[in-house]
């Protein structure tokens, strides 16, 4: 089992309400999102999942990896990584349970993590307080970070 001070190479990213079905993806047209972003991020990650390494011919997601901050309410799109499917269901762990699969991205959280059922219970609980305290917050600002524009700079001047 990782120590107290490991960091875990999953946890659950519930995007806050206000924000849903906000991305990048959404944004681009779809040419620009699938030879611009997602081909270039394939690429990086040598066709594996960043987080568990699995590897699948299809299904591989481009996920984007966002920063929430409550106090100056911005949400800010911090790097693009390559994800599977399994993994994809422990970040939108509320989507999943929609579906009917949070058992199942609980398990994969756990393996991945290697960590015990009752740790899972506490990262899903705290991911959980945090979404539903994000979630009170209307006005968000999003952006983009410098970094990454830099690395995409199709990203410049996009409004989101």
């Amino acid at each position: 089992m990782p120590t107290e001070s490991a960091p875990l190479k999953l946890v659950p990213e519930l995007v806050p309400r206000p924000l849903w079905g906000r991305s990048i993806n959404r944004a681009l047209p779809r040419t620009s999102w699938e030879r611009g972003v997602r081909a270039k991020v394939i690429k990086r990650a040598g066709g594996k999942c960043e987080d568990c390494g699995a590897s699948y011919e299809k299904g591989m997601i481009c996920h984007e990896d966002w920063q929430y901050n409550a106090q100056e309410r911005t949400a800010t799109l911090r790097s693009f990584k390559l994800i599977c499917r399994d993994c994809n269901f422990v970040h939108h762990l509320g989507k999943a349970s929609t579906l009917g699969l949070e058992e199942a991205a609980i398990a994969h959280l756990i393996r991945v993590n290697n960590i015990s059922q009752a740790e899972a219970s506490r990262i899903v609980s705290a991911a959980i307080e945090r979404w539903l305290q994000l979630s009170l917050i209307e006005d968000w600002t999003l952006s983009i970070s410098g970094q990454l524009t830099d690395e995409f700079p199709l990203l410049s001047g996009l409004k989101l």
